[in-house]
C-alpha cells in the first residue's frame, strides 16, 4: 500500500494543479514499477484502492474565446418561447 501511494504521489502534484492524469498515462509508469506488463484494469483497481476518483469535465473549454461569445450574444436574435 505504501509503495502504491509513493508511486501515485508523483502524479498527485500534477493532478492538484489541474492537469488531467489519466490511467493510460499511468500505465507505463506502473509497468516499470511492477516489473512486468499490467492491464489497464489493474491501473483502475489501483486508483480505486487509493481512493482516486474520476475526473470531471473542465468547467470551460480550453479553446474558449470570450470575445467571440460576447459578439455572438450581441448579434443573435432573442427568442421568447
Amino acid at each position: 500500500m505504501d509503495e502504491e501511494q509513493a508511486l501515485l504521489g508523483r502524479f498527485a502534484a500534477r493532478a492538484r494543479t489541474g492537469d488531467i492524469v489519466s490511467a493510460k498515462q499511468l500505465l507505463p509508469e506502473i509497468c516499470t514499477a511492477v516489473g512486468r506488463e499490467v492491464s489497464l484494469a489493474y491501473v483502475y483497481r489501483l486508483l480505486h484502492r487509493q481512493q482516486w476518483r474520476k475526473l470531471t469535465p473542465r468547467p470551460r473549454h480550453v479553446k474558449q474565446d470570450p470575445a467571440a461569445q460576447a459578439a455572438f450574444k450581441q448579434t443573435s436574435r432573442k427568442r421568447s418561447g
